[in-house]
This record gives C-alpha cells, structure tokens and sequence, in this order.
C-alpha cells in the first residue's frame, strides 16, 4: 500500500533500501489533504504521512543512509479554496512553445513548498520569515523542481520536459542554482524527529482499496 516507506527500509518485514534517484510520491486519497468528503474521504491522515516519510529518510531505520545526500520537496497540487491575501502573478505576454500556449498559462492562489534537507536553510523569526513567498521574492513555479532535478543530475535544459519552464525561479534570479535561495551545502543539519500518531506499518499494512487522491469530479 505505501510502496515508498518499504523502499526507504521503513518496512521491518521487507528491510530493504531501494530509494530511486528520484521519486515522485502520490498519497492516497484518505490522507491527500483534500478538504471536505466526497471521492477524497479524507482521514486527516496526511501529516502523519508526510511525517513517517521524513522520518523514515532522517532516522534511517534500516541504515540506508538516505539522509545525507536526499532532499524531499513537499507541494500540494492546488490552493484547496482556502483565502490568499496576494494576487497571483501574470503570466500575459509568455507565448512559449506550441501554438501560443502562454495563454493557458497563469497562475492562482500560492500552494506551499516545504523543503526538508540537512542542507536547508534554517527558518528564522517564524511564519513571516525569509521564506514567505510574497510576490517578490522567494516564490517558485512548479517548473522549479523540474529545474532543481536536471540542474542536480546534470541532465540539458528540458531533458525531462519542456525546456522552458517559463516562470521557474523568476522570482530568485539572484540564485545561481534552481531552489538555491533554500539550500546552504556548507553545513549539514540534524535529522528532524517528527512526531506521528500511526506509524509506518500503518500506511504500509493498510488494507482498504487505493483511491485516487484528485477529486475533480467532485467538483
């Protein structure tokens, strides 16, 4: 049920480390965050998901060594029609590739990036810190995290996907690396310990039927 805390060795009755270089993690549907009931039946189980990731890559229960050398990016795919006091950005003008399609592409209400890493910068003076994204400075595009994993692995511009990201850290142009204003490789910080209510054998034993977590024909 929970495929990516087994290949984190978080499974004691399948120990093994099998991280890919790089993962994309999907929750299910009752623990996606997704407001309200409907197809989501959200549990309120997605802290306690993301939680037993973070801890499952820094405390490292099968010695798989992740924690070094990993860097978890946690977004969501939507603002989930909660209030945002900030206009969104406009994107009038970018034509990009393919038949004018700028013109499909604009932006909404901020979703959070959290990014968990030795190498992240510590948050400073709470909520309303450096890393508020305020329509200025620290805010980033999707497109951002496509960058970071080419940029990281060495692979051309667009090597997985179109090359032009139009609006990838347009707002960090001071940073020579994608997502470089939130990491510092010169120090490495501690492993958090993140306190959950169910732990990984919950996720990992859970026996109910996947359900897809987009809830679109709710809507």
């Amino acid at each position: 049920m929970a495929p990516i805390l087994t290949d984190l060795g978080a499974n004691p009755l399948n120990p093994k480390c099998n991280l890919k270089q790089v993962s994309y993690v999907v929750p299910d549907a009752r623990w996606s965050d997704h407001s309200g009931g409907g197809q989501s039946q959200n549990l309120g189980l997605g802290p306690d998901w993301v939680g037993n990731i973070v801890n499952a890559v820094g405390n490292d229960p099968n010695n798989c060594g992740y924690w070094n050398n990993t860097i978890i990016l946690i977004t969501w795919d939507d603002w989930g029609g909660w209030y945002d006091h900030v206009p969104p950005f406009s994107a009038t003008g970018y034509i990009g590739s393919g038949n004018g399609n700028g013109q499909q592409y604009v932006y909404g209400f901020r979703v959070p990036l959290l990014v968990v890493s030795p190498y992240t910068l510590p948050v400073v003076d709470g909520p309303q810190s450096n890393f508020t994204c305020t329509g200025t400075t620290y805010c980033h595009d999707f497109g951002s995290i496509l960058l970071f994993i080419e940029d990281n692995f060495g692979l051309s511009p667009g090597g997985i996907g179109d090359p032009h990201y139009p609006y990838a850290d347009y707002f960090a142009p001071d940073f020579s690396s994608p997502l470089g204003d939130f990491i510092n490789t010169d120090t490495a910080q501690s492993a958090p310990n993140i306190t959950v209510q169910h732990d990984p054998s919950f996720f990992i034993n859970y026996s109910g039927q996947p359900m897809d977590p987009d809830n679109d024909a709710d809507e």
